[in-house]
């Protein structure tokens, strides 16, 4: 009886979705993850923040962050972030991510105003591991905060003391005041240093020396070359505030919700601002390819005229394993000979069968820290089963991966994954294949067919 109940149901979310759903069998097909031209970046972006503002009804009314999918901003991983601060040239940057209301609320005009004055590229970066709302793993917190990612809170503090020492000059809370973090060096002392909001956009230079703040600070170099920093949210009607009386406090209307004052034009004028910079001063904004950057990381790629690979987050993953269509995941780094071997082979059966693989650095330091001295420190590889951020594998397998075993959940393990995959009896079998096995990888790269 279990079976049969099975059948008919998984029948019926079939059913749903070739006759209920927005995309007909054949658009479906032509939107594949794995197919090599899936526009991943600009699919996420839409579908992620999209999805996050149309559930907001108490912050957005339900309303989208994105109306089109050429956006502007492109997700980057911690190692990208610091291969981007240490190299020559102009970036423009962004802290934040789709979990946080503040962020969609400024997207939607950094958007337009990047469009409007010809820049094609932000690159965003996330101080949370997960992207869930609870804030579990957010890692810019002080020291003493009770969630899990105030243990990998030196990961934030370290961009900062390292590449950001100007930051008290452009945010809300430098490192002067009470709401700064704190966070405990390699060395094992306590150091300070500014808080910034997210989201936070800036401009950046590692050898700029002209100081564009407000504060009359002297320093070798200004690194932020110009910053904006303001919490706002937005609805149907534009961007607003909370309404506050003379005495700072907040109005609330007759069911004690807080006062909207829209200030979408005066917001707009002060973010157009750090445009307007950028032209004045002819500055060239460089590039940053991240995908070009995994020949440096394995040295099977060196010498690849091609590459069907490509790296996302863990939050990104969440995304796609939701998505219907055919895809191919790896969870991969380059600290294991064996695995880099494999990388190597399967990036050439991958551009043989003509497929994209999506591949996960199970390290969400990339082994950065590592570098840095950094010891008998919480485990930042969510594979690891002994690690604090094993939840995050237990959640992957309990939510997408749930006919796979988590022992069969390791670096180097390739899956062919599809959401309504069902097995011979019925049954949700989404993992279609799996192996990390360089001897089979023809196999499972041969299973979605």
């Amino acid at each position: 009886m279990k079976k049969t109940i099975s059948v008919l149901i998984s029948l019926l979310l079939l059913a749903g979705m070739f006759f209920t759903g927005n995309l007909s069998v054949a658009a479906e097909e032509a939107k594949m993850p794995s197919a090599p031209d899936f526009d991943f970046e600009n699919e996420y972006m839409y579908g992620d923040y999209n999805a996050h503002s149309l559930a907001d009804e108490d912050h957005q009314g339900k309303i989208k962050t994105f109306e089109d999918k050429e956006i502007v901003y492109e997700i980057i991983n911690y190692d990208h972030l610091l291969e981007i601060l240490n190299s020559e040239g102009n970036y423009l940057i962004q802290f934040s991510g789709s979990w946080c209301h503040n962020t969609r609320a400024l997207a939607p005009a950094v958007q337009k105003l990047a469009k409007s004055y010809g820049i094609k590229k932000i690159y965003m970066y996330d101080f949370h591991f997960d992207n869930k709302a609870d804030g579990n793993t957010f890692i810019r917190m002080t020291n003493g905060k009770e969630n899990v990612g105030v243990n990998y809170n030196y990961m934030y503090g370290e961009i900062i003391s390292q590449y950001l020492d100007n930051l008290d000059d452009w945010v809300e809370y430098p490192s002067s005041t009470e709401a700064a973090i704190t966070y405990t060096n390699a060395e094992g002392k306590e150091t300070t240093v500014a808080r910034l909001q997210e989201p936070f956009l800036f401009l950046y230079n590692k050898d700029n020396k002209e100081n564009n703040s407000s504060a009359d600070v002297k320093r070798d170099k200004y690194p932020i070359v110009y910053a904006f920093e303001e919490m706002v949210d937005r609805d149907a009607n534009g961007v607003y505030v909370s309404k506050k009386d003379a005495s700072g406090e907040v109005i609330k209307d007759a069911e004690g919700k807080p006062e909207r004052e829209y200030i979408t034009e005066a917001f707009e004028g002060r973010l157009e601002k750090l445009f307007q910079f950028i032209k004045d001063n002819k500055i060239e904004l460089a590039s940053y390819d991240k995908v070009a950057a995994l020949k440096s990381k394995f040295a099977s790629l060196a010498d690849a005229d091609k590459l069907a690979l490509y790296p996302i987050n863990y939050a990104q993953l969440v995304w796609l394993l939701d998505q219907p269509g055919k895809t191919y995941v790896l969870f991969a780094n380059p600290s294991d000979d064996a695995i880099n071997k494999m990388v190597g082979e399967l990036n050439q059966k991958a551009l043989d069968a003509n497929v994209k693989i999506y591949l996960v650095d199970n390290r969400t330091d990339a082994g950065i820290v590592t570098k840095w001295n950094y010891k008998d420190r919480e485990s930042t590889d969510f594979l690891a089963d002994d690690g604090m951020l094993k939840f995050m594998k237990e959640d992957l397998i309990a939510r997408f991966f749930t006919n796979l075993e988590a022992k069969d959940l390791t670096p180097g393990t390739l899956v062919a994954y599809q959401i309504d995959a069902v097995d011979a009896d019925g049954f949700p079998a989404p993992v279609v294949d799996v192996t990390s096995n360089a001897a089979d990888l023809d196999r499972v790269l041969t299973s979605l067919k």
